[in-house]
């Protein structure tokens, strides 16, 4: 008989030496493919062995002072190593008989779970899960339901060892009723909103066969499009007047250009003129003072001389 693998740190090594790390995708494909593995704690507690039975459900056991002892440990999807090191804890303590109360009659207080006790809370179990199944499209059949239920016929315990057994599967089931009422009530819900959102689609339905949504919708685009060409020919009329200030200005450009440039060549007229009107009035007044000396017989070191010089003088100064 082959070895059982074993799971130590967190890692486990297959018979083909491939390595897998729990909590990851390949261990999950891996527990398809196995019925049975060697759970080694991290801690210092005992390793147990951890088989699947035929309902899909996998199970921790450990024989302890010649005894074998058994715990639920879950779902393939719930053998993570937080569990795990859970179960390890678990199975190193007896376990407790305790008061327990099971949904959905909550009538009836549980001291011994009976196998009567487990097959009324199968009953329940199923029922919720074919409510749940119902309003998610896919029904399950009951005797899907009655195959997943765990067996204790392969098990190698005491009669008094079976008692706790069937109390802490009374236990899961409880916990799994609560689960399965809480999905059923998500469940309803999503049902109720996906009913208001169908409502709704059947009132726009309804809306446009009788014309009113759709003539609404038409004559609100027919007005859109009004003012659409509106607001082209306005926009026609505003590039058009734009063009038309545009021609005016460089018309005006144009002119201030011719003014500005006659202005300059009149400047240049006006200095011209000033030129010649300034050449003409100023008289030659050496000229004329030498025609005086002549006329005067003196010369211009002489006292008259030096009189026409001082007023020549004062002539130019006041011009």
């Amino acid at each position: 008989m082959s070895k059982i693998p074993t799971v130590y740190q967190g890692i486990i090594e297959t018979d083909d030496d491939t390595v897998i790390e729990l909590d990851s995708p390949q261990w999950l494909k891996w527990l398809e493919n196995n019925k049975s593995f060697r759970y080694e704690p991290k801690s210092e507690l005992t390793g147990f062995t951890a088989r699947v039975e035929k309902s899909g459900y996998w199970y921790a056991y450990r024989r302890i002072k010649g005894k074998l002892h058994k715990r639920y440990i879950g779902k393939p999807d719930e053998l993570t190593v937080e569990r795990l090191e859970e179960i390890a804890a678990l199975i190193e303590k007896p376990p407790e008989l305790r008061e327990v109360t099971y949904k959905p009659s909550a009538t009836e207080t549980i001291k011994y779970a009976t196998t009567k006790d487990v097959t009324n809370l199968w009953q329940a179990l199923r029922e919720l899960r074919q409510e749940v199944a119902k309003l998610a499209g896919s029904p399950t059949t009951v005797e899907e339901e009655q195959e997943e239920q765990p067996t204790d016929s392969d098990n190698e315990v005491a009669d008094s060892e079976i008692v706790t057994q069937l109390q802490n599967q009374v236990t899961e089931l409880q916990n799994e009723v609560k689960s399965l009422e809480t999905k059923l009530n998500y469940a309803r819900k999503q049902k109720k909103e996906l009913e208001d959102e169908l409502a709704s689609v059947e009132k726009q339905n309804s809306d446009l066969k009788d014309g009113t949504s759709l003539k609404r919708v038409t004559d609100k685009l027919r007005q859109q499009e009004t003012e659409n060409q509106k607001l082209k020919q306005e926009l026609q009329r505003i590039t058009q007047l734009g063009d038309e200030v545009n021609a005016e200005r460089n018309e005006l450009a144009h002119e201030n250009w011719l003014l500005k440039s006659t202005v300059k060549n009149k400047d240049k007229e006006i200095e011209q003129l000033k030129s010649q009107v300034t050449d003409a009035s100023v008289p030659d007044y050496e000229a004329i003072r030498d025609r005086i000396l002549s006329k005067l017989r003196v010369g211009r070191q002489s006292a008259g001389g030096k009189a026409i010089d001082t007023f020549i003088r004062e002539l130019k100064q006041t011009r």
